[in-house]
C-alpha cells in the first residue's frame, strides 16, 4: 500500500466488509496469514495471532 493511502481506514473497511459477506455465506470465519510486519495491524483490527504458518506465504518461508 501506497504512504498516501495508509491511516485512512480503507482496510479496515475492506475487513469489515469481508467478515459481513462471511456472515452471509454461514461461514464459521476468517483465516488469514500475512507476513510479520502486519500482525499487530490484524489484531487491532480483531484477529486472534494463532502463530506462524507452516504455509509459504508471499515467498517467506519459515516454519
Amino acid at each position: 500500500m501506497s504512504k498516501q493511502a495508509r491511516n485512512q481506514g480503507i482496510a479496515k473497511v475492506l475487513i469489515e466488509k469481508m467478515e459481513g459477506l462471511t456472515e452471509e455465506n454461514g461461514r464459521e470465519g476468517i483465516t488469514l496469514t500475512c507476513k510479520q510486519k502486519l500482525v499487530t495491524f490484524y489484531e487491532k483490527v480483531g484477529f486472534v495471532n494463532h502463530g506462524m504458518s507452516e504455509s509459504q506465504h508471499g515467498g517467506v518461508f519459515k516454519l
